[in-house]
């Protein structure tokens, strides 16, 4: 499933970057709530509460930033377990100044798997991209 996207926010590209990078503002940024701590510099535990379809589940995986060019680039691998299936996903996340905030680009590739992947890839597509979203939302409101 390929996602991608992009999205203005109001914080410059250095204040998003440091937001990416902080376990704290991580945890408040998952929409449905999650838990998030650094295991070594630009590796992080998490775990999500989400709900697909009506469909609860918590999954629980590994964010790895790579590739990083401080406040501008970073490649990013998401492995996750869930009782829906695994989620193995890689992309890419650009930032770029844009007026007086940050234009940030994304691009994703992820596979889901087990019971998730019964739901198709459009609905997935458009499950995904929100997140996306909503996640950069709160990372730029917070």
């Amino acid at each position: 499933m390929k996602v991608w996207g992009e999205k203005v926010l109001a914080r410059r590209p250095g204040e998003i970057w440091r937001a990416l990078h902080d376990p704290d503002v991580l945890s408040r940024a998952i929409p449905g709530g999650g838990t998030v701590r650094e295991t070594e510099t630009g590796i992080f535990a998490a775990a999500a509460e989400t709900s697909i379809m009506g469909m609860k589940a918590t999954y629980e995986g590994e964010i790895r930033f790579l590739d990083e060019i401080p406040e501008s680039y970073c490649r990013i691998n998401i492995l996750a377990e869930g009782p829906l299936g695994p989620v193995n996903g890689e992309g890419e996340l650009f930032l770029s100044e844009s007026g007086e905030g940050t234009q940030v680009k994304y691009n994703f590739d992820a596979d889901v798997g087990g019971g998730s992947g019964m739901f198709g890839g459009g609905a997935l597509v458009g499950f995904a991209r929100k997140m996306v979203d909503k996640v950069l939302e709160r990372l730029d409101g917070d």
